[in-house]
């Protein structure tokens, strides 16, 4: 196999850069991943699905060309962030062929605040970087080392806690400890597995709603222990209940929470929902 030594793939994103010379001034594990999904946002922009696990997971690339991240990770601190806050998620994604690491790229995405106190032991979920564009990094290894996508052995993505306003940036071993390493392939046509399953969830609504919410299931063979999500903007979970397991529709009530925009999820399936 052709060997192309290592590249630098250029950065599909656009958000911050990563300083050389950032100043790295806290050595305590407080953040750690649990675990890295990867999905797709529907064509109207108001849910998204949960495809899997990246970890181990085989992307076909004709089918599925681009897909956003998502970290779920814990407050392993005895620390609690104030709602006003913010928080930086550092990616890296280096590629494989059978000679090692031919090509890498990194980015860093800061979401703006909590908004709500993180207490110790809570757990951030969903938190959605960038989109990460498979087809643009096939594309620039192409055109800087000649390597076709069938000459990539495996992809391995690297994510996790950068910096936080509370503490500042993490050193590099403080990452490392609290980032989640998924291993995933790309390949063409049949060579791969289905990515989307279909959701047994058809639909959510009224949508805005100002308590009810009405869930309407496609499949009601199920057994009863599927449950119902609902996060708040910081990822973290403000409502749960069992999806009935006899009936089409189950009927669930948020009036007690405050007004806003939040994600409800059950199985694969994610909605944006908004309260008022």
């Amino acid at each position: 196999m052709k060997n192309a030594g290592k590249i630098l793939v250029a950065v599909a994103f656009t958000g911050l850069v990563l300083s050389a010379n950032a100043q790295e001034d806290c050595d305590t594990l407080k953040w750690k991943a649990i675990k890295t999904y990867y999905s797709v946002i529907d064509g109207t922009g108001t849910s998204f699905d949960v495809i899997g696990d990246l970890d181990g997971a085989t992307i076909n690339i004709d089918t599925l060309s681009a897909f956003y991240p998502v970290l779920e990770f814990v407050n392993v601190s005895n620390d609690t962030f104030a709602a006003s806050g913010t928080i930086s998620l550092l990616l890296y994604c280096y590629f494989y062929a059978d000679t090692g690491i031919v090509a890498s790229t990194f980015d860093a995405v800061k979401y703006p605040n909590f908004y709500e106190d993180v207490l110790p032991n809570d757990t951030i979920g969903f938190v959605y970087a960038k989109e990460f564009n498979i087809q643009f990094f096939v594309n620039q290894l192409k055109t800087q080392s000649g390597m076709d996508l069938e000459q990539i052995s495996y992809w391995k993505m690297i994510m996790g806690v950068w910096a936080t306003s509370r503490d500042g940036y993490y050193s590099k071993d403080v990452f490392y400890a609290g980032a989640d390493t998924a291993t995933f392939y790309v390949v063409r046509g049949n060579n791969a597995i289905a990515e989307i399953e279909k959701p047994s969830i058809i639909s959510v609504y009224p949508n805005p709603t100002t308590g009810l919410l009405r869930v309407v299931s496609g499949d009601i063979s199920d057994s009863g222990d599927r449950v119902i999500k609902i996060y708040n903007v910081a990822g973290q979970v403000v409502f749960t209940s069992p999806v009935s397991a006899l009936s089409p529709e189950t009927i669930i009530d948020i009036s007690h929470l405050t007004n806003g925009m939040y994600f409800l999820k059950v199985d694969n399936k994610m909605f944006k929902i908004i309260k008022n």
